[in-house]
């Protein structure tokens, strides 16, 4: 059974993709990305950078629920 769920929606409709120890997104413009990455324990990195590689740390943190 998957820990993780994510869900990305745009004009054409949604996706929903299943992890069971990190999900990872990256929504990229012709300039620049952001990536996300979430981790089963709730930890969470925020990186931005250019369309290939968003290696700079923007955030990191972790969901209190």
């Amino acid at each position: 059974m998957a820990a993780l769920y994510g869900k990305l929606w745009g004009n054409r409709g949604t996706v929903t993709r299943c992890g069971s120890s990190d999900v990872n997104a990256k929504l990229e413009t012709w300039n620049g990305s952001v990536q996300v990455t979430l981790k089963r324990d709730g930890t969470f990195t925020v990186y931005t950078g250019d369309k290939s590689y968003a290696t700079d740390i923007a955030y990191k943190g972790k969901i209190n629920v």
